[in-house]
């Protein structure tokens, strides 16, 4: 593995929203991917709202049959 050096001052270091998107696309690099049955695409979305933390998706999964929610 090569020895890379870390930049402290990247915003991935001091922003939650930032962290979040890096950690996000190392994860899932073509996007949310459903942690049952590996369902992508446009049955996963994103929550958004006032009350509902971070980082939080919804999914349309028929393998739990049912909305279900993870991060």
């Amino acid at each position: 593995m090569a020895n890379k050096k870390l930049d402290l001052r990247d915003p991935i270091f001091h922003d939650d929203d930032k962290a979040r998107g890096h950690l996000e696309a190392l994860l899932w690099p073509d996007g949310p991917v459903c942690p049952h049955c590996g369902v992508m695409g446009d049955r996963i979305t994103k929550m958004q709202g006032s009350s509902t933390r971070p980082g939080l998706y919804k999914w349309q999964n028929r393998c739990l049959s049912g909305l279900r929610q993870y991060h």
